[in-house]
């Protein structure tokens, strides 16, 4: 089944696949055709996010397992709906949970598992030849084993034998249990060691080897645990020749143990991003490819799931094959699913960032992405342009002197490699160093012009990759590369630009398997690759997790898959971006929340309307940074003077208005307080994120307590001191957002209604159905209370009960009501939102505060109508709804075939029980806009079979 809306769970111990399935007939309700499930296959235990896999070929225990899958899927199929799920094909945990994992580490290149990693096995650092760098350690590596914090230890229930350290476990090799236990002369020690001595090399788990173990579990239960346990004392750190032994028994393992800073430059496997407790695997290797998915194409060929979303398509090594490879099995399972009189069509979507101009790939044979383009499209289109020169001179005054965003990215870029991503760099320049080597016309490009280029490159590389194959690059990646190349020309000197041009050849410019040699070729498409895979980490990293908390002009567009630089984007590039999606990829996720945004939906739709009143804005912004001078620390908290030093400050005020929940009284001790921990969680993240005032590797204590502290001094709720919620602060505070959060409602319910019916397919996260002023993770992952929600009917609603839910708007009933009328109509009228999207024009002296288009299927009309720019205009009634008069006229006009008496005589308010009057050619935004912010009009044929 297609999706005609789906709903992202996020699933954990907290929330369960059972605690999903008793909350079905209220998804059911709100229209939605299909549960989106976060990662379910194992996870390590006490996962949050679930993209910490450990077993692809099980379903998590602890969310309950494939009976409780099962049973979902069940409960999904008989209310029509289906259930699409997110798989993991390019990481999984480093985990002693991770059977694969812990076999590599234990038999190192001999492990049936050594080619399922991204690992690099002839690491040109002499000391890792052969091994795996292991960068687990909270110290150096020497403190640990002289502390005795590394220990020889051996499990009990299976006899295996591994080193200990704190929570972690290492698995010791099978070749070195024959050491260990004949450390010990004791007749048993002996007789086990005799065993193990008797493996033949590379044995891991064959019927020997566990024969073996299981004699030491025997043992272990019996007579011979005190000599065993004797054999192991020998090893520890207690005493000198205990710690000698003990290191020279870690010198002999597969894995290097090592200091976690040190997994930055030495690292020789692929990480997820920075993230040392996430290994890379090789999807494109046949047998990784079968091992991580047969679970998957079991559960579609039994109709548990009906689809797919790829996390990070941009990690692996050639994201078209992997999606045609997906497609085609997925595909193969058709029969199977016939049988059961379900679709065979699989739903693929991919999570992938698009940069400013990149379409995604027409030939993936995917149905669409997840929906961050569309995120930024909405976002974009409901700010006002005209707020950037004003809010980008404030944001200067209190940052004299900071680079642009372009050079502030450069910069972020250069940070990064030089202290986040220098093994995967360097990796790089030793791939093309052994090119320029491999050739006499090359052989004397050195490594160090050859480092310098790659740098500039990958400093000005302006997407998150390009897609290469052996036959070489694809012509659609031309403008970003040569927009990278003119800027890397630019910062190198001369003499470097002819290594640039070689460069582009060796990444793909020329087609890898044109090269001379077999040799050659093999070695430009692993360059090309590791290339490609270096560059979203950068992206990601630098941008979003770097970037996005240093620039502070305004915060509801430093989000996933924006560009921060472009505050707005006018109402004709919103249509065309709609028209390009529904021509290529209908159905594409629409996205306005995930569990990876930045703020919540409506976080961002309540800062939008700063845009609209930068001078408001900035007298208030001003206003409060005076009236807490006295609050912010004046010393020195180790780096930098003021804590929190103004560009800090600013970005928390915006936080502050953002996520103050609607209602929030400025007397209200509890509710200032809940806010304040939330602000605190934001804070001290944005702060190391941004690297600059602190950072996670060496966290600036004195800096971070020192902001931490001014939150709650200036909420009036410092430890020690009396309450003083009556402020001028606070009041002042309450008071701005009471300015703003209505028009920042009517944005919401304009971005919500645009997400119901743009083409594509509605995505709603966890808990968004009502009002979102979330912030970033760990905030927008909170449980949600389901049970506290209300469901309906989904039909429309009276006059009388449209005006109480706007009127009683803080509660969010309208919200959800708007989503549940949208979906459901979609439901009725399935062909309604999958075909035609015509941009309406809107006419009169108010046409630029509102967005009109309609969706036809030939037979039946629907007219989407949403405000926007409201808060220069009159709210009615300090209601989320602009006074009709206020319109003065200005109107929407009709297409052409809806300009008839007999179609015009249809017109209805598809959210609302009333009729619509068009005159000839338009309609009066006065009378659709008339009781809320929003309309979807419908001219539905009635006389049609249906």
């Amino acid at each position: 089944m297609i999706p005609r809306a789906t709903l992202r769970l996020q699933f954990r111990r907290e929330f369960t696949l059972d605690d999903a399935t008793r909350r079905l007939d209220q998804f059911a309700a709100l229209g939605l055709s299909h549960v989106y499930a976060s990662p379910l296959q194992r996870a390590r235990s006490g996962s949050t996010y679930g993209y910490d896999v450990v077993d692809y070929a099980t379903i998590n225990p602890e969310l309950g397992g494939e009976v409780a899958l099962r049973n979902l899927a069940a409960g999904l199929r008989q209310r029509g709906m289906g259930l699409i799920l997110d798989i993991v094909p390019n990481h999984m945990a480093t985990s002693y949970e991770n059977e694969w994992w812990r076999q590599v580490l234990e038999g190192g290149g001999s492990s049936p598992y050594a080619e399922y990693f991204d690992i690099d096995w002839q690491s040109p650092d002499p000391v890792l030849q052969g091994k795996v760098l292991a960068p687990f350690l909270g110290q150096p590596y020497g403190d640990a084993l002289a502390s005795g914090d590394l220990k020889l230890c051996v499990d009990a229930l299976t006899g295996a034998f591994y080193i200990a350290y704190a929570t972690q476990r290492f698995p010791l090799a099978l070749r070195d249990y024959a050491a260990v236990l004949g450390s010990n002369p004791h007749t048993v020690c002996k007789r086990l060691a005799a065993l193990f001595s008797e493996l033949a090399p590379g044995a891991l788990n064959n019927r020997y080897a566990n024969e073996a173990r299981r004699a030491v579990v025997t043992e272990m239960s019996g007579d011979g645990k005190a000599c065993i346990e004797e054999a192991v004392a020998q090893y520890s750190a207690a005493t000198p020749e205990g710690l000698a032994r003990l290191h020279r028994l870690l010198e002999r393992q597969h894995y290097r143990l090592a200091w976690w800073r040190n997994a930055a430059e030495e690292i020789n496997w692929r990480r997820f991003f920075e993230v040392s407790d996430l290994v890379g695997m090789r999807a494109d290797r046949e047998e990784v490819f079968n091992d991580q998915h047969a679970l998957i194409f079991r559960l579609y060929a039994e109709g548990i799931i009906d689809g797919v979303r790829v996390d990070h398509i941009d990690g692996l090594a050639n994201p078209r094959t992997y999606c045609l490879q997906l497609r085609e099995q997925l595909e193969a399972q058709t029969p199977a699913r016939q049988a059961l009189g379900l679709s065979g069509t699989p739903y693929i979507v991919v999570e992938k960032i698009l940069s400013e101009g990149e379409l995604l790939a027409a030939d993936w044979r995917i149905d669409g992405n997840t929906g961050y383009d569309f995120m930024d499209e909405v976002a974009s289109v409901l700010h006002d342009e005209n707020g950037a020169a004003p809010l980008e001179a404030l944001w200067q005054t209190l940052a004299p002197g900071t680079a642009s965003f372009k050079d502030g990215l450069h910069a972020a870029r250069q940070q990064l490699l030089a202290e986040h991503f220098v093994a995967e760099f360097e990796a790089v320049v030793n791939l093309l160093h052994r090119i320029a080597r491999s050739s006499v016309t090359n052989r004397d490009v050195s490594r160090s012009s050859l480092r310098r280029a790659l740098h500039a490159l990958l400093v000005c590389f302006p997407a998150y990759r390009l897609y290469g194959e052996k036959s070489g690059r694809r012509a659609v990646n031309a403008p970003r590369l040569q927009a990278a190349l003119q800027g890397a020309r630019e910062m190198l000197r001369v003499s470097d630009h002819a290594t640039l041009e070689m460069l582009d050849g060796w990444l793909g410019g020329e087609a890898p398997a044109s090269a001379a040699t077999e040799f050659e070729t093999e070695l430009r498409c692993r360059a090309m690759i590791k290339f490609q895979q270096l560059t979203p980490p950068l992206a990601a990293k630098s941008l979003e997790d770097t970037v996005f908390y240093r620039h502070g002009r305004l915060l509801s567009r430093n989000e996933v898959g924006s560009n921060p630089e472009r505050l707005a984007r006018s109402v004709d590039e919103f249509h065309q971006c709609s028209l390009e999606r529904q021509a290529l990829f209908p159905q594409s996720l629409l996205a306005t929340a995930s569990h990876d945004h930045k703020r919540g939906e409506d976080t961002r739709m309540r800062l939008a309307v700063l845009s609209e009143l930068p001078q408001l804005w900035q007298a208030a912004s001003s206003r409060w940074h005076a009236i807490n001078a006295e609050l912010r620390f004046a010393g020195e908290p180790g780096r930098g003077a003021e804590a929190p030093d103004a560009c800090d400050e600013y970005m928390l005020y915006q936080m502050l208005i953002a996520a103050w929940p609607p209602g929030l009284q400025a007397d209200d001790v509890e509710g200032l307080r809940a806010l304040a921990t939330r602000l605190g969680e934001w804070q001290l993240k944005a702060m190391r994120e941004a690297k600059a005032r602190s950072d996670w590797m060496l966290p600036n204590s004195a800096y971070e307590e020192a902001s931490r502290a001014f939150i709650d001094k200036a909420l009036g709720l410092a430890d020690g001191e009396p309450a003083t919620f009556s402020s001028a602060f606070v009041k002042d505070v309450a008071s701005f957002v009471a300015r703003i959060e209505v028009p920042g409602i009517i944005n919401s319910l304009s971005q919500t209604l645009l997400r119901m019916t743009c083409p594509g397919i509605p995505d709603l996260y966890q808990g968004t159905d009502r009002w979102d002023f979330s912030l970033v993770d760990p905030d927008n992952r909170r449980a949600v209370t389901y049970d506290a929600q209300i469901m309906f009917e989904g039909g429309c609603v009276s006059s009388a009960c449209a005006s109480g839910l706007l009127e009683q708007w803080r509660d969010g009933r309208i919200k959800e009501q708007l989503i549940s009328s949208t979906l459901n109509l979609r439901k009725r009228y399935p062909g309604l939102f999958q075909s035609a999207y015509i941009p309406l024009k809107i006419e009169g002296p108010y046409a630029a505060h509102a967005l009109a288009f309609a969706r036809h299927d030939g037979r039946d009309w629907a007219i989407v109508i949403t405000t926007r720019l409201a808060a220069s205009l009159p709210a009615h009634n300090g209601l989320p709804l602009v006074e009709p008069t206020a319109w003065e006229g200005t109107r929407v006009l009709l297409p052409e075939a809806l300009q008839g008496d007999a179609r015009r005589g249809r017109l209805a308010d598809a959210l609302l029980h009333r009729r619509i009057i068009a005159d000839d050619d338009g309609i009066e935004l006065a009378d659709a806009l008339a009781v809320w912010p929003v309309a979807l009009i419908t001219c539905i044929d009635k006389d049609a079979a249906r």
